[in-house]
């Protein structure tokens, strides 16, 4: 799989928009509290937007490997999951929203 990831620039810029959507969907999560706790002990640079999925961190620029392919699974079905609540919501999910990272 890390083979296939660095024979292309698309599959390291693809892995990379996802390392950074996971890091600030993550990040969001948090209420304003919790990123105040986060912040007081010092925790901000293992769960703000500076790692990805899987805490690989994203100031060091690896996105030619993959540390835990079930995180990125987790991260798509939640993505999807979310889509289809939108889209019984009135939106419409299609099959180009299901490109996560593009």
């Amino acid at each position: 799989m890390e083979q296939r990831l660095r024979s292309s620039q698309d599959n390291l810029d693809q892995m990379e928009r996802a390392h950074k959507s996971y890091g600030r969907s993550r990040w969001e999560l948090l209420t304003p509290q919790d990123k105040k706790s986060v912040m007081q002990r010092g925790w901000e640079n293992a769960l703000d937007e500076r790692r990805g999925v899987a805490g690989i961190s994203l100031v060091k620029g690896r996105f030619d490997c993959v540390k835990c392919l079930h995180a990125h699974v987790a991260h798509y079905l939640a993505q999807v999951a979310e889509w289809e609540e939108e889209s019984q919501d009135g939106g419409e999910c299609k099959r180009d929203d299901l490109n996560l990272v593009g």
